[in-house]
């Protein structure tokens, strides 16, 4: 049985919880300088879920909108995501709560998204503008036993913009609905 969750950073609308303050303080510090300097081939994802879940490793796919102040319409652009690693290790669920059980999936972009992001940023140095930019991560996954289909699923998402940066967490233990497709 197969679910699909498309995760983003425009659920913090739905979700504010779910994003910690110190990624806000991060993110709120990136200017048009930001995107433009990133090595594309330092970007690591992880996406951890809980173990009554498996991820689809070859659907997790990266997707980066930018909206630049001068221009009218958004650039969008999917990235394909390699998996470097699979392991099993516990994460915080919350401040009151035993940690959880989950699977973590590693995942780099594939070399087609390197050089998407690399026309891109091309693309945003010659326009000179400043805009915005936000990250979504989309994947699907199967419940691990049928029998019991959880109607939630707790998902982490992290992403490495550099090796200096470190991961900067953009879900920490999210709740999300779970919906038959």
């Amino acid at each position: 049985m197969r679910f699909v969750v498309i995760l983003s950073a425009l659920l913090a609308l739905s979700g504010c919880a779910s994003i910690p303050f110190s990624t806000m303080a991060t993110v709120s510090q990136f200017d048009e300088n930001t995107l433009t300097t990133l090595d594309p081939n330092q970007m690591l994802v992880k996406v951890s879920v809980g173990d009554d879940f498996s991820l689809e490793p070859d659907s997790t796919k990266l997707q980066l909108t930018v909206q630049l102040d001068k221009v009218n319409k958004s650039t969008e652009a999917v990235f394909g995501l390699v998996q470097l690693s699979k392991v099993s290790q516990k994460r915080a669920t919350g401040l009151f709560s035993a940690d959880m059980e989950v699977t973590t999936y590693q995942f780099k972009l594939d070399q087609a998204g390197v050089n998407t992001l690399k026309q891109l940023q091309t693309q945003i140095k010659t326009a000179g503008n400043k805009g915005s930019i936000s990250f979504s991560v989309e994947t699907n996954f199967d419940v691990k036993d049928a029998t019991q289909i959880k109607d939630e699923v707790l998902l982490w998402i992290d992403i490495r913009l550099s090796e200096q940066q470190g991961y900067i967490p953009l879900f920490d233990a999210a709740k999300l609905e779970v919906k038959k497709v």
